[in-house]
């Protein structure tokens, strides 16, 4: 064991422990002594081979590729555009919890989803406020 610039006070069940090392300071309390080191042979059973294991019965399931986005910085994102940035290539389904998201939305890649997270979808609220004087009407989902 190397040690540095270290003060240590060995106890009487040192055990193998030897410190050394640049400005080491070793003290030992009353009664204490070398020990032997335990051979770790002895003290982990193997894992035994199971060639008569059934297969695994079940599926593993595939990874949630669904990118969440919550305002409060509860979901995988807490910005609709840096989920969409993140979004592969192959297109993702983007939730959005409910909140007010002051954002520009740009969507570049095909097969992308954004959806809300709430069946009141007026919860979720996307606020886009250009200063030049272009702004578009509000757009309403479809009943």
């Amino acid at each position: 064991m190397l040690n540095k610039d270290a003060e240590i006070i060995i106890g009487n069940r040192r055990g193998n422990l030897e410190p050394a090392g640049d400005d080491v300071t070793v003290q030992q309390t009353p009664g204490s002594a070398p020990g032997t080191p335990l051979p770790c042979d002895e003290r982990f059973v193997r894992f035994p081979a199971l060639p008569t294991a059934p297969e695994m019965a079940g599926t593993v399931p595939s990874e949630d590729e669904t990118l969440y986005v919550a305002a409060d910085g509860t979901g995988d994102f807490y910005s609709i555009q840096r989920a969409l940035d993140a979004a592969p290539k192959t297109g993702a389904l983007v939730l959005v919890a409910p909140g007010v998201y002051r954002e520009v939305l740009t969507v570049n890649k095909p097969n992308i989803q954004i959806r809300s997270a709430n069946s009141d979808a007026s919860k979720t609220i996307v606020v886009m406020d250009k200063s030049a004087g272009t702004s578009a009407e509000p757009f309403t989902p479809p009943p």
